[in-house]
Parts: structure tokens; sequence; C-alpha cells
């Protein structure tokens, strides 16, 4: 009989080990978030991504999708997921990941081999969203080897198809393309109504009849501290900048070779190497007056510098932190952001 009982408590164990961890402390506050650390958790974070109030995850593992099926038509609301640096991969997309953020946050997560097609004619596409509203914010992600075909007509980008919110600190790399045919299609998203700052686009495009820009197709906002290296002889920041409240400014792009600065101030710009224009991208001053350039900010989103990687300019997260700084001069709300060392 003691033998039998032995034999059951080690059984017991051993299934016991095998059965995912889940900490008594993980309540899915901004404390104590959810951890997710396989597909299966993915998954069901996707399932459960509609709140009604804040809920906070975490990566702590790559995750594969490989014969996962599309994903599509998720809802996010009040959620926040942190990457942490990991990597979402191989996953086929129909649409769109989630078809709204709302109140929601992505970031520090590298979305890799991700795959997006459309069944609708005139729709929108992309590997996150097919809508961000202006309480939602992406910041610190990567897209790489990324293909998102907008269907005929439609109108989309790798990160989202149509942005009110802010995207922070984003690249897409020269391994993602976006193809469509008379279409609106932009590198990072097709039609912008919101912020994108300290962002680079190095996309590739296939487009036929269709208004195409290497950060954005349609830009009715602001375009702030970006950086286009895209094969295109025109439109390299945007295929239209014709919104009523659309601004650019110390945007770059590449032209023949030669880095071209948009919206900038009187510096001599094309005279700089790649380390000074670094330098210049990474400390300046906003000036708009618009407190929409603040509210959404954590002070996460600011915490990367612009840096030098294989003679190019590239996004840094070293864990520096924003010092923000606010005063008024001549009615018009200033912001200058400084950097230091934690």
């Amino acid at each position: 009989m003691k033998k039998r009982i032995l034999a059951f408590v080690v059984a017991l164990a051993l299934v016991l080990t095998q059965l995912p961890v889940v900490h008594a402390t993980q309540t899915g506050s901004k404390d104590a978030p959810y951890l997710i650390g396989t597909a299966e958790q993915f998954l069901e974070f996707l399932e459960r991504a509609n709140r009604s109030g804040d809920v906070y995850y975490e990566l702590t593992a790559d995750i594969d999708l490989t014969g996962a099926e599309a994903l599509t038509g998720y809802e996010a609301q009040h959620v926040h997921l942190d990457g942490k640096g990991y990597t979402v991969r191989n996953a086929s997309v129909t649409d769109a990941i989630f078809t709204s953020l709302t109140a929601s946050s992505i970031r520090n997560v590298t979305f890799q081999n991700i795959s997006v097609t459309s069944v609708d004619s005139m729709a929108g596409t992309a590997v996150l969203a097919l809508e961000m509203d202006s309480n939602s914010v992406v910041s610190g992600c990567t897209f790489d080897g990324c293909t998102v075909a907008v269907p005929d007509g439609g109108f989309g980008g790798v990160i989202a198809a149509y942005m009110k919110g802010a995207i922070y600190n984003c690249t897409v790399t020269a391994t993602s393309r976006v193809t469509g045919t008379n279409a609106l299609i932009g590198g990072l998203v097709g039609e912008n109504d919101g912020i994108i700052q300290n962002c680079i686009s190095k996309a590739q495009f296939e487009a036929t009849g269709s208004t195409v820009g290497g950060v954005v197709g349609q830009n009715d906002y602001v375009l702030q501290r970006c950086y286009a290296n895209v094969a295109l002889t025109f439109g390299q920041l945007y295929g239209d900048n014709s919104g009523r409240n659309s601004v650019v400014t110390n945007c770059l792009y590449r032209s023949n070779g030669t880095i071209v600065m948009e919206g900038g101030d009187d510096k001599d710009y094309a005279s700089m190497d790649l380390r000074q224009l670094a330098a210049e991208m990474t400390e300046g001053t906003m000036a708009e007056n618009d407190t929409r350039l603040i509210k959404p900010v954590n002070p996460q989103d600011y915490a990367c510098t612009w840096s030098v990687e294989g003679e190019d300019l590239a996004l840094s997260v070293d864990g520096k932190t924003a010092q923000i700084y606010f005063y008024v001069a001549k009615d018009l709300d200033i912001a200058k952001v400084t950097f230091s060392d934690t």
C-alpha cells in the first residue's frame, strides 16, 4: 500500500510540474500584469482584449504562431501589452489583428513575418489595427518581414489603416512590403489623423495607380522627427499632406542618396554626417500649439534616442528617460525634450 501511495504522489508531482504556472500576484494591474509566454496564452489574450477597465499584460517569451488560424476581428479596449522586447512571429492575418484599438497601448513588441490580406475591396488593411482611436498608443515596436496586401481601392499601412492616436519610436524594416492598386498606402499608416513621432520607415512598395507615402499615405495631422529611406521618387514621407491640420516638422528622407530635412529650422542639415543628424533628431523642440502632442504621452514614449546602424539612421531605446519641460511663450505651448541616464 505504501508503495502505491508513493507512486501516486510521484506521478502527481510530475503532472503538476507540466502545468503552466500562474502566480498569485498576476492581477492584471499595471504593477502585476498578466504574463504571456506561449502561443496559446497569446491567443487567449486576443480573445479577452475587449475590457471595460484597464488591464495590463506582458510577454515573457517569443511567441510563434505557426499553424494558428488566421488572426482577425479582435477588439482591443482598455488593454495594455508590453512586449518587453520579445517577438510575435509567423502569423497570417485577415484585414488586421484588431478591428480597433480603443484606449489601448501596444509597446516594445517585434512583429516578424506577419502576412496580411483582405477579402473585401475598398477595405482597410494593416498588421495591428484597422483603426486606432485618439487615446491609443503604439510605441517602441518593430515590424520586420511583414507583408500587407491592400485591396483594390482600399487603404492601409504596416501598423494601422486609419490612426487618430499616437505612434512613437517604431520601425518598419526594409524586409516589410505594402502592395495595392488604386489604394491609399503608407509605410506605417494609410491615413494619419493623429501623431507619428520618432519613427522610421524603410518599407518596400508595389503600388499601381495609388497614393503612396513612405510614412503615411495621407497626412491630416502631425508627422514629427520621422525618417524615411524608401525607393520612391516622390512621396518619401507622405503621399498627400493637404489636410487642413497637417503638420510636418523635423522629418528626414533620402533622395538620390542625399538626406533631406522637411519642416526643419535654418540649420544646414545637408552638410551633417549621420551621427550629427542622429543627435539633432534625439534632442529637439516641439512647437505645436496643440495639447494632443502631449496628452497621450507616457514618459517612456519619449525614452528613445536616434543612433547610427549600418550606415543609416536607427532608433535605440536604451534605458534613457525623457525629462519634459513645459512653458508658455507668446501664447504658444512649447515642450522641450531632453534625455538623461537613469
